[in-house]
């Protein structure tokens, strides 16, 4: 298994997603995830895949009866193949994950009405 690099921090790519849906609730279809990966350094950089994963939820209608976590959305396709040497500062897209929303029957999820959900992505 290969390690993730996290670009961001090196400054070598810059990770981005340009398109992450935002109508998530019960009963609406998973959205698709794209974005862009940069190369930010002076030679060209290969890059595998990138994969994305949910950082944090940021819900301000939470409270101990209506709780709102990551687990309250599923993440799909987590790892998007992208598969090319990027030459220095340009810009390849990526794309294949979704997110959607995960609706518990056992559970009042009032909590994440307006909640917004944090991604994180990393490149190999």
């Amino acid at each position: 298994m290969r390690k993730l690099k996290d670009f961001s921090k090196k400054k070598v790519a810059a990770v981005a997603g340009s398109l992450v849906p935002t109508d998530l609730a019960p009963g609406v279809l998973a959205g698709s995830i794209t974005g862009t990966v940069t190369n930010n350094a002076v030679n060209n950089a290969f890059v595998h895949s990138v994969t994305v994963t949910i950082s944090s939820v940021d819900a301000p209608n939470m409270d101990a009866t209506h709780p709102c976590d990551a687990t309250d959305y599923t993440l799909s396709d987590t790892t998007m193949p992208v598969d090319r040497d990027v030459p220095a500062g340009q810009t390849v897209n990526f794309a294949g994950a979704s997110l959607g929303f995960n609706n518990k029957s056992t559970s009042n999820q009032d909590g994440c009405k307006g909640a917004t959900v944090h991604l994180a992505y990393a490149s190999n």
